[in-house]
């Protein structure tokens, strides 16, 4: 990605604004701390982007400062023709501006967006919505699950998950995964790593089962968290919620009489153990997060990156190697603070 020209930007706002351009600017950021009437309008505008791009939900920011019907000229000024614009929301439009600028499109799923579309799954069924809410949770079950293989996969373990394949006991395999296994080739880890951003080829009971076992490997080879820890990824009690969402499922899935009146409540039952289960795994520190990448450097302990994430907060990592800047990544630190250690992944999704 390319870095933004900030002085194409301003002048593209100078041009669709006009006269107005120092007062629109302004007005956007009076009242934040750091706001004072006598910095300059530049100082202000550069200050307004690296403010926003940081703390901002979507990429509509971009917008703020004009009106609906101009917006179309700050689209020309990058050379987004009028066909173009018609039939796109907003936000796509803003994205796709963004794109062209040099500027990161913010649009991530972390950690705590994932635990509310869980809880929003609970709500569905207490509104006897839960048909809905079953095809939604046997997708976003198998989702965080491959994300967290895949994570583990890509940053340093990919070897002892095939070697837990190799010998996987009551493991059923699947037949894409299987392939990939027979062709020993010096690709074969990068290939499998990469199957678990498909979707489709493994169900939820695979992935949950492998996991455990996956886990189970890491323990035996002493694996350790990016912290120094013993790497405790996938205990049993978790592993037995995704088992109970799995056995919830299946009257949504398959003719289960026997399962009619007990049915909603099963899979009641079985949402709130996994929102507890992946509560407990994020707050051991064994699920990656996802961020923007808005800086990279060198500090007094060497290579840092300072991302986003999407609670509008923002963190100092350190890391052997930094990700692009406007990337978006997969990553896990030793801890909660700046300067901490992590391992990152750019994320596929």
């Amino acid at each position: 990605m390319a870095h933004a020209d900030l002085e194409q930007l301003r002048r593209a706002f100078r041009d669709v604004l006009g006269e107005n351009y120092e007062h629109e600017i302004r007005a956007l950021v009076d009242g934040k701390a750091w706001y004072r009437n006598d910095i300059g309008i530049e100082e202000v505008f550069n200050l307004w982007i690296a403010r926003s791009i940081e703390s901002a939900l979507d990429a509509s920011w971009i917008f703020e400062p004009l009106r609906v019907s101009e917006r179309k000229f700050l689209c020309e000024h990058f050379g987004i023709a009028r066909p173009e614009i018609i039939g796109k929301s907003p936000r796509e439009l803003a994205e796709r501006l963004l794109q062209i600028a040099g500027l990161p499109v913010f649009r991530m799923t972390g950690n705590r967006a994932m635990l509310e579309s869980w809880q929003h799954l609970l709500s569905l069924v207490n509104n006897d919505d839960d048909d809905r809410a079953a095809v939604a949770a046997r997708q976003r079950a198998e989702r965080v699950l491959r994300k967290i293989l895949f994570f583990y996969c890509a940053t340093g373990y990919s070897e002892e998950f095939i070697r837990m394949l190799e010998n996987p006991g009551t493991l059923r395999v699947p037949q894409r995964l299987a392939t990939e296994l027979k062709n020993s080739d010096l690709e074969r880890r990068a290939r499998i790593t990469n199957l678990f951003t498909e979707d489709g080829w493994a169900d939820l009971g695979f992935l949950a089962l492998a996991l455990r076992k996956f886990s189970e490997r890491l323990l035996e080879a002493h694996a350790l968290h990016v912290s120094g820890a013993q790497l405790k990824l996938y205990t049993a009690q978790e592993h037995e919620a995704f088992n109970r969402l799995g056995s919830a499922l299946q009257p949504y899935t398959h003719d289960r009489p026997s399962k009619q009146e007990s049915k909603k409540q099963d899979l009641r039952d079985a949402l709130l153990e996994i929102v507890a289960a992946l509560t407990t795994m994020i707050a051991r520190g064994v699920v990656p997060d996802e961020a923007l990448v808005i800086e990279t450097g060198i500090s007094i302990l060497g290579a840092v990156f300072k991302i986003s994430f999407e609670a509008q907060t923002s963190r100092y990592f350190r890391s052997s190697e930094t990700p692009p800047v406007g990337s978006v990544i997969l990553v896990l630190s030793s801890t909660n603070c700046d300067y901490a250690s992590c391992n990152w992944v750019a994320s596929p999704w």
